[in-house]
């Protein structure tokens, strides 16, 4: 299955009971997902593995979530136990998602649950150009050069773009091509293709000690302090307004987050009370304010966080 006829089953709400997402999209499979579970009312809850879902499906009751989950359990790979548990949930009363990072479907699982599977294979330039325009209204230049900053990642790009629309917001930009301008020079626009910066702050969010080793990693290729702080603020803010909605539909209304950065805060969220967030969040901004007074030295301002975090 492409992505189109996953598309078309959705308009169609023809969704069959099982999904097995794959590729290198990791932004644009959430994006689906998202519609996904808006379709089937709200409700979702992710698994670390195929086992943990299959005790929640055992034990589900009336309003159980309509949407399963399990990210990366490559066990079930060569499991032939577990496949015949994939064949069984094709008719649990909603649907569940498998994804894999990577998936070779020329192997037997490939083959025999090819129906099932959605590749989702990175976006051209020219069709990220296109999703960076219709979100922040720059020029095709502009977005073409934000493209390549991010490796032609989509997540990557739509987070980068959340950055830009944040820094006119605060600085009272109204212009889209000023606003772009603006954030590249100041930095605040990560140019290095390097992911690692993206991934570190996914540890910290999830409380995960890993971050102080990738924090190593940033800090000897010259990482600005200034911009990681930028990054922790909006994920540490998506994570509070996504951990305080209730769910169910017209999220992206109600909070004002884009499908994936809601889906993506989503999955982060549990880590921190909404007390210990909002905390967190002055603290991130004083600390930003700090650096740019004198009052703090940048070079250990993200010691400063993860000190106080893990």
């Amino acid at each position: 299955m492409n992505i189109l006829e996953l598309r078309n089953l959705i308009l169609k709400k023809e969704l069959p009971g099982l999904l097995i997402l794959t590729g290198e999209e990791a932004g644009i499979q959430d994006v689906y997902i998202h519609q996904i579970i808006e379709q089937k009312g709200g409700k979702f809850k992710s698994f670390d593995s195929l086992s943990a879902l299959w005790a929640y499906r055992l034990n589900a009751r009336i309003g159980a979530a309509a949407v399963l989950i399990v990210r990366n359990d490559d066990k079930i790979l060569d499991d032939e136990k577990a496949w015949a548990c994939l064949n069984a949930l094709k008719n649990y009363p909603g649907i569940v998602i498998i994804k894999f990072g990577k998936l070779d479907k020329r192997l037997k699982f490939g083959k025999l649950f090819a129906d099932s599977i959605v590749d989702f294979e990175r976006l051209t330039p020219e069709q990220l150009v296109k999703y960076i325009v219709a979100k922040i209204k720059c020029t095709q230049e502009q977005a073409t050069e934000l493209a390549a900053y991010c490796s032609c990642d989509y997540l990557r790009a739509m987070l980068e773009c959340d950055k830009i629309s944040r820094y006119a917001k605060i600085n009272k930009i109204t212009s889209p091509v000023a606003a772009f301008d603006g954030a590249v020079s100041s930095g605040l626009v990560s140019k290095d293709s390097n992911d690692t910066v993206f991934e570190f702050v996914d540890l910290l969010v999830r409380r995960d000690a890993l971050a102080v080793e990738h924090w190593q990693r940033l800090k000897q290729r010259g990482e600005s302090g200034v911009k990681v702080l930028s990054l922790l603020f909006t994920a540490f803010r998506n994570v509070l307004i996504a951990q305080s909605d209730p769910g169910g539909k017209g999220v992206t209304e109600r909070t004002g987050l884009a499908p994936f950065l809601y889906f993506k805060a989503k999955e982060n969220s549990g880590h921190f009370k909404n007390e210990a967030l909002e905390k967190i969040l002055t603290f991130l901004k004083g600390l930003e304010q700090g650096i740019k007074t004198g009052k703090y030295d940048e070079e250990n301002a993200i010691e400063l966080v993860m000190a106080n975090i893990l």
